[in-house]
């Protein structure tokens, strides 16, 4: 703060003027950095993955809505370095990630303000084809399945692993309600393919029903006994064969001949007296 020419001793009925030499030391006005009037909006992103890149923003006016002097913003995502450059993410980030977006400028306090974005799994949906096998043989060598949501923007998803079906080996014993056996997710998984990273993705698997049906090849071996009198009981023997390997649970019904009755029973009847035929 200077003096003015025209800053003088003025004469009062008390004060003359003349008698004084005035001595002025100069003073210092100071303009504070203004705190309360920086006005900050922020603007968070969260979307699911789809091959561009995506970031938050902050807008920074002073008063009268004037972008302040001198205004320098710099950003820093978790405890990453700080940058100038306004950080953006493109894929799947795990979480929310937060940024803190530091303002300095020439005529305002220093602010911080913060901004989340987060990039989420983007579908990759397939359908388990159906399958089957007759009773008694083997599985398919892989169960296969058709994609129906794919990649975006052209990419293609990769696999590993195989889909696999719930266990069992009985006609009508699987746990859906027409008797058939689910084609579950198994190992089947996501993997790498150029543009392709399978961890901006989640894979849904749709089960498939895996059907057994009947065999037509069963095949019966009964022997017979014949011997001579002993006091002791005897018995033939059956079984039941499919491609040759035994079939433990299956149901043989005997029918024995009285004369002209006939009886059925679900044992091999034994013998032990001499049964005449005259």
């Amino acid at each position: 703060i200077t003096k003015s020419d025209d800053f003088a001793f003025k004469d009062t009925d008390t004060f003359k003027a003349s008698n004084y030499t005035m001595i002025f030391t100069d003073g210092k006005f100071t303009i504070n950095k203004n705190a309360a009037d920086l006005v900050t909006n922020t603007t968070s992103y969260s979307g699911t993955y789809d091959g561009a890149e995506h970031s938050g923003s902050v807008t920074v006016t002073g008063i009268n809505g004037e972008i302040p002097a001198g205004l320098n913003l710099t950003y820093q995502v978790g405890n990453d370095a700080e940058t100038t450059t306004q950080p953006t993410v493109k894929n799947v980030t795990n979480g929310v990630q937060t940024v803190t977006v530091t303002i300095k400028s020439d005529c305002y306090e220093d602010k911080t303000v913060t901004y989340t974005q987060e990039v989420k799994t983007a579908p990759i949906n397939v359908m388990a084809q159906n399958a089957s096998k007759v009773f008694k043989t083997k599985d398919p060598d892989k169960f296969l399945f058709d994609v129906t949501t794919d990649g975006v923007n052209g990419e293609t998803a990769e696999f590993t692993g195989s889909l696999t079906r719930e266990t069992g080996e009985d006609v009508g014993k699987g746990s859906n309600s027409n008797g058939t056996y689910l084609i579950n997710k198994g190992s089947l998984a996501l993997a790498d393919n150029g543009n392709f990273l399978a961890s901006n993705y989640k894979l849904t698997v749709v089960p498939g029903e895996f059907e057994i049906t009947k065999s037509d090849a069963l095949a019966l071996t009964v022997n017979g006994y014949e011997g001579t009198y002993d006091g002791k009981e005897h018995t033939g023997a059956a079984s039941a064969t499919i491609n040759n390997e035994s079939v433990t649970d299956a149901k043989i019904v005997y029918l024995v001949h009285y004369g002209e009755d006939v009886e059925g029973m679900n044992e091999m009847p034994t013998i032990k007296d001499v049964i005449r035929n005259d």
